[in-house]
């Protein structure tokens, strides 16, 4: 799996996490687990590609004079990858704070963490490396600050609520963005809108597919972490995420249900405890 594929994911996230939040009762700790191990494994693996990168500089240049392949397709996840990164520590957070609980958080902040080293051994490395052309150089922060400014446009999408201020690049771009995100998450207009984000990402990240994916392995089981903790409720037959009108739908018939239940159940005790009352017909 490409680092293009997390971004992707990414963007389903922050528009349906609405939708999560609402649904979501509790977190797999199987799930959590897989997400923060795949990560730590991944953020290990940069770091020795990176030292070895820092160590042999004439690794950096292929044999056509630029940035070579391999070192493409680290850097380029290192950036890419981290959007989903903050989006998922965002919605983790999130989900502690609504339920009162602390043991998600602190997951998803220790890969941020560890993520957040590894970008700033990266900027050094590219800040220093005289080997490399310099519009390799600058295709490489085009990148960098696109993955940026996604990352807040993402944030945004979910802001509604909540203080996600922190894992902005520029706080006030991501407020920018909030601004102009409908309060309403039901009608055409929502899911036309939020469609359009997803279809604009997915234009904005298109890769040449010869480039490699150093993590694939571990970016699937990141992947499958993330998805593993969205409750069953909140796929259709066809594996297609709800709308949050659905969700809202789902979950307001899941409290009825409940209610009617504990109702039945009380009034049931109520009728066999009562004196003189057995044997009577209910009806």
């Amino acid at each position: 799996m490409h680092s293009a594929d997390l971004v992707d994911l990414a963007a389903l996230v922050a528009t349906h996490t609405p939708s999560f939040l609402r649904l979501t009762k509790m977190l797999p700790q199987c799930e959590l687990e897989r997400y923060w191990t795949a990560s730590k494994c991944r953020q290990d693996r940069w770091q020795l590609a990176l030292l070895d990168l820092k160590d042999s500089r004439a690794r950096l240049v292929g044999a056509t004079g630029g940035l070579h392949r391999f070192a493409w397709g680290v850097f380029e996840e290192i950036f890419t990858g981290e959007i989903l990164t903050r989006i998922w520590t965002g919605v983790l957070a999130a989900f502690d704070v609504q339920h009162g609980t602390d043991h998600a958080q602190p997951v998803a902040q220790s890969v941020l963490a560890g993520h957040l080293e590894v970008r700033c051994r990266t900027l050094s490395l590219l800040s220093t490396a005289r080997e490399l052309p310099l519009a390799d150089l600058v295709e490489l922060n085009r990148l960098r600050r696109l993955c940026e400014r996604w990352t807040d446009l993402l944030l945004a999408e979910m802001a509604h609520g909540l203080d996600l201020s922190g894992l902005a690049h520029e706080t006030e771009r991501m407020l920018d963005f909030a601004a102009d995100v409908p309060r309403r998450t039901r009608g055409a207009y929502a899911e036309t809108r939020r469609s359009l984000v997803r279809t604009s990402l997915r234009a904005a990240f298109v890769r040449p597919a010869t480039l490699p994916a150093p993590n694939g392995d571990l970016n699937r089981q990141i992947a499958a972490g993330v998805l593993g903790c969205f409750q069953p409720e909140l796929f259709d037959g066809a594996g297609v995420l709800h709308s949050a009108w659905v969700a809202r739908l789902m979950a307001a018939a899941d409290d009825a249900e409940t209610m009617l239940e504990d109702y039945l159940a009380m009034a049931s005790v109520a009728v066999r405890d009562k004196p003189g009352r057995r044997g009577l017909p209910r009806f």
